[in-house]
């Protein structure tokens, strides 16, 4: 469930990624074309929201990751521990 989730997370900041990017080439438009500052405001908000909505999906996309490792260390070290206690203690060749 937390792959599906992170893998979520990523498409999300790809997608805001791809409308800043886009957003842009439109501010760079109405810069060219001539337009007001009044004209330009919209677009440059836009490309600030993606830019928050990136940043938030990228961070929460790493928190997830992290968590999820921090997981998965957990388990391997109680499944190492477990085996190790099943081994016993180590046993040394006597001297001859």
């Amino acid at each position: 469930m937390r792959l599906a989730g992170v893998t979520l997370l990523g498409l999300g900041a790809a997608a805001a990624g791809i409308g800043r990017l886009a957003l842009s080439g439109d501010v760079l438009g109405l810069v060219f074309q001539g337009q007001p500052v009044s004209a330009l405001l919209l677009p440059v908000l836009g490309v600030a929201v993606c830019i928050l909505l990136r940043a938030g999906f990228a961070y929460s996309k790493e928190v997830i990751g992290n968590r999820t490792a921090g997981v998965i260390k957990l388990r391997l070290r109680q499944r190492i521990g477990n085996a190790h206690g099943l081994l016993g203690p180590p046993r040394r060749p006597r001297p001859s």
